[in-house]
């Protein structure tokens, strides 16, 4: 027997960093998949063809590896079993480190494989929200139930998330290229910021209740506000590079409105991934990808 999973990405609307210090966010599953099967094999080893890598999950990696996460959810997904082995074999349509979900797509996959081989009767959202603070020290929830969900949600810590109607007519995005620094580090950089500012997670909690106004209502001009507000909060706390700037601002040349998706970067040119709203379209030259909402989330079978 065969089990197969699957998760999407995720593209963060609004409330990146903000949704740490309890103010809302909002956040949509990225047609993109991660896929993780498990297979019968005397022990337990995990392939991942894309990179080259077959490794053995009793064995521990230094955490500075990209698969060191990874590892350590397998290895506690491992203890949940009295199985003898199983070939686990990852890979995925999803960039690494942009911003993307990349590692709560892959946890969410892997988790529900895992779930729907053992038979076992455990809260997916909780083990997957657990692995992510093994990628990012500290995580919100915005990751791990958006793509175990599908869909566009409203988080809220006042509040269990709310799904919403999200039209992706006229939003795209942009991979601005890998960031230099990683999501902790970006964290760790806005923590204190934020922890200290008590008129940005206003201004943040503002423009995301005005984004998702704007949605609700189909307001461009609201949609466009807010966006360009988020953006300039987002540059205030350190996490837009000048070149992400200037390629924003061009966008918005173009009658477009545009803003980091994700943790962006505290160093080098390079953001991740960056959202943008163009009712009037875009010049083919930006190389802009339309936005395909991912309507279902993770989902397992076997066979």
């Amino acid at each position: 027997m065969i089990t197969h999973a699957t998760a999407p990405a995720k593209l963060i609307l609004a409330g990146e960093h903000a949704i740490l210090h309890g103010a809302e966010a909002l956040a949509l599953a990225l047609d993109l998949k991660s896929h993780v099967t498990l297979d019968n094999h005397s022990s337990f080893v995990l392939e991942v063809p894309h990179l080259a890598q077959t490794l053995d999950p009793s064995q521990s990696l230094d955490h500075s590896h990209p698969l060191s996460p990874i590892m350590r959810a397998v290895h506690d997904l491992i203890k949940l079993t009295e199985t003898p082995g199983s070939k686990i074999t990852l890979s995925s349509e999803i960039p690494f480190g942009f911003g993307l979900g990349s590692s709560a797509s892959v946890f969410t996959a892997l988790t529900l494989a895992w779930l729907k081989r053992y038979q076992l009767d455990l809260d997916a959202c909780s083990l997957i929200h657990q692995f992510e603070h093994y990628a990012h020290q500290r995580a919100s929830v915005v990751d791990s139930h958006t793509i175990l969900h599908g869909g566009c949600w409203l988080f809220s810590s006042q509040r269990e998330p709310v799904k919403i109607t999200f039209d992706p007519q006229h939003w795209f995005w942009i991979n601005t290229g890998r960031p230099m620094a990683s999501t902790a580090d970006c964290v760790r950089h806005t923590l204190p910021l934020l922890s200290q500012r008590e008129d940005l997670l206003t201004t943040f909690d503002h423009l995301t209740h005005r984004l998702k106004r704007g949605l609700f209502d189909s307001a461009p001009s609201e949609i466009h506000h807010a966006i360009r507000g988020l953006n300039q909060a987002l540059c205030e706390i350190g996490v837009v590079p000048k070149t992400t700037q200037n390629l924003i601002s061009t966008l918005e040349a173009y009658g477009a409105s545009a803003k980091v998706s994700g943790a962006g970067s505290i160093a080098g040119e390079n953001a991740g991934a960056i959202i943008i709203y163009a009712p009037n379209g875009l010049p083919e030259s930006m190389s802009a990808q339309p936005i395909r909402l991912a309507s279902q989330g993770g989902k397992s079978w076997s066979e």
